[in-house]
């Protein structure tokens, strides 16, 4: 398969090229469907490894901001500030029961 212009002039430090030559080749040029796998198959690795949800959770969030940076897909940036805001409000909870017991 011929390399494109774009992937033979690529630097590594652009984020959103690097993801776009990885879906080139891999995706057929759909960073969402690939994010979209990537973000599957962690998941599915949690799972079957029995991960608890306090490892899982920081680690899909932190791969939901990666695969947006490589790929600049808006609704990965909405599924991490919903994450962050979940993660807070059950901060938050978790805080007031502690406050609660002493």
């Amino acid at each position: 398969m011929p390399v494109s212009e774009f992937c033979k002039n690529l630097y590594f430090t652009n984020l959103p090229g690097v993801g776009q030559c990885f879906t080139e080749y891999v995706f057929f040029g759909d960073s969402g469907l690939s994010s979209l796998v990537i973000l599957i198959l962690i998941a599915f690795v949690g799972i079957k490894a029995q991960l608890p949800l306090e490892v899982m959770y920081p680690g899909l969030l932190g791969f939901t901001f990666v695969l947006y940076l490589f790929s600049g897909a808006s609704w990965l940036l909405g599924l991490f500030l919903i994450g962050l805001l979940i993660g807070g409000i059950l901060f938050a909870i978790t805080i007031l029961q502690n406050l609660a017991r002493g």
